[in-house]
């Protein structure tokens, strides 16, 4: 992934949307589900309470994506406003098109499993995990994060 946002969200909001044009063009299908990002809801912070509703959207996210940054790496901000991008653009389809399907969207915050691109493993959430597992922790007090020993 590049850490310039474009064409990155481009791309991503314009594949979600001719899955969801393509689920469409299939009488059998009857719902269709986005696995989206809490990121495109909220940024993660530690002890700030939140109220999250079906119409929170994550426009910090897309703002920090789209703003030059002194941060050399940005993949995460930029992973985040895609999700956040894809899965409002996919809500206004959904609006604009009235399919027979029913959309529903899931925002994990965190997945493991196997990556199934061998070249990226350990490269997202599934690092945490190793690093867990490798008795390190990211300490994210520090700027930029590093790496401790447990």
């Amino acid at each position: 992934m590049s850490d310039e946002p474009d064409p990155y969200i481009a791309d991503v909001t314009a594949l979600t949307v001719n899955a969801l044009k393509t689920a469409a063009s299939e009488p059998s299908v009857k719902r269709v589900v986005l696995t989206s990002s809490s990121m495109a809801a909220v940024n993660p912070a530690p002890d700030v309470p939140r109220t999250v509703t079906p119409s929170t959207w994550n426009n910090e996210v897309v703002e920090e994506a789209w703003s030059p940054s002194s941060n050399a790496d940005r993949t995460m901000t930029i992973y985040g406003a895609s999700k956040m991008s894809a899965e409002k653009r996919a809500w206004e389809w959904m609006e604009e098109n009235s399919p027979a399907f029913a959309l529903n969207s899931v925002l994990p915050n965190t997945n493991f499993g196997p990556a199934v691109d061998k070249r990226h493993a350990f490269s997202s959430t599934d690092a945490m995990l190793k690093s867990a597992y490798d008795g390190l922790a990211d300490d994210m007090d520090s700027d930029p994060p590093r790496k401790v020993q447990l």
